[in-house]
């Protein structure tokens, strides 16, 4: 992976973290999406959406026309529109098929002066004005219970400063295709409960 878009990914998804030591090669993966329980309609969608309105997206390919909420801590700062999405190359002969390239139109707010330390969703339940990301010190414990998982986003949807969505980050565990690697898991709130709705193993990508 080149090192500016992986230093780019890292900063907005993970800011300082740095993944964890394992002693076994990383093998290859995919992309693992859990159904969200009791007929919950839609998983959220998390992207890094940069000032030149170009980013990053985890998971199942974007949808053109998908609206990203970009969001900081103080609250909801810009939404864009989804006007391409191309799959990240690694320089092999297949493309990266968790994680996507975009470019986006804004719709309303701002990015020309936009933080360091932001996240995009996708999500219809996402208030536009009460939403934003919760600040490290707000962060829940994770919610698989993991002592090897570390919370390194949270947003909260409506402004009652409860996680609602949060991404971990962990050596992919059994639910993955093969222990071992780098995962981002993403956990949503579903009836009151944190819930696992994707995993994407970052071994597909080559890193």
């Amino acid at each position: 992976m080149r090192p500016v878009v992986l230093a780019l990914l890292w900063v907005v998804l993970v800011g300082a973290f740095a993944p964890p030591a394992t002693g076994a090669p990383r093998a290859r993966g995919k992309v693992i999406r859990v159904e969200r329980q009791r007929g919950t309609a839609v998983t959220p969608r998390v992207c890094d959406v940069r000032a030149d309105k170009a980013g990053t997206c985890l998971g199942p390919e974007p949808t053109i026309g998908e609206v990203i909420t970009v969001l900081d801590e103080t609250g909801v700062i810009a939404e864009v529109r989804i006007s391409e999405a191309t799959a990240f190359s690694t320089g092999g002969n297949s493309a990266c098929q968790s994680l996507w390239n975009i470019k986006t139109e804004v719709v309303r707010g701002d990015l020309t002066s936009i933080p360091m330390r932001t996240i995009g969703i996708v999500d219809p339940e996402v208030h536009p004005r009460k939403g934003r990301m919760l600040p490290k010190d707000q962060f829940p414990p994770p919610p698989s219970g993991r002592n090897d998982e570390q919370v390194v986003v949270a947003v909260d949807r409506d402004g009652d400063r409860t996680a609602d969505i949060v991404l971990t980050q962990n050596t992919c565990d059994g639910t993955g295709p093969v222990p071992g690697g780098s995962c981002i898991d993403e956990w949503a709130r579903v009836n009151g409960r944190l819930v696992k709705v994707q995993q994407t193993n970052f071994a597909t990508c080559g890193f």
